[in-house]
């Protein structure tokens, strides 16, 4: 019997990974942040803290712990979506798109998990 193997942990890898390298928000005509530099800058503004949510959602789903790892992601999508109190929706590209998405992808998964056990 082949062995079935939940492809939304990877599809929320090679989302995340992704948006390290795009273009997360224009900084002013010319210019724009990757990924990268919002997780090293991003610190001081809430959020941010959805990456925090979703290393620990990642742990909890690593040592079982479904519905925590499920509350924990559907936070972090909460807390990602504050980004519109921060800046205009014509100053973010596909970047913060690609990392929004990678939180929904985790969110699902953590649902799909739950729903199996």
């Amino acid at each position: 019997m082949p062995i079935r193997r939940d492809l939304w942990r990877v599809v929320v890898f090679v989302l995340f990974a992704a948006a390290l390298f795009l273009p997360a928000i224009r900084i002013d005509r010319h210019h724009s942040a990757v990924g990268l530099v919002c997780i090293e800058l991003g610190w001081w503004t809430v959020p941010w803290y959805a990456n925090l949510l979703l290393v620990l959602g990642l742990i909890s789903l690593g040592i079982g712990w479904n519905g925590v790892a499920l509350t924990l992601g559907v936070f972090a999508v909460f807390v990602a979506l504050t980004t519109f109190i921060y800046v205009r929706v014509d100053e973010l590209q596909a970047g913060f798109y690609v990392w929004l998405a990678s939180l929904v992808a985790f969110t699902i998964a953590c649902a799909r998990r739950c729903v199996r056990t």
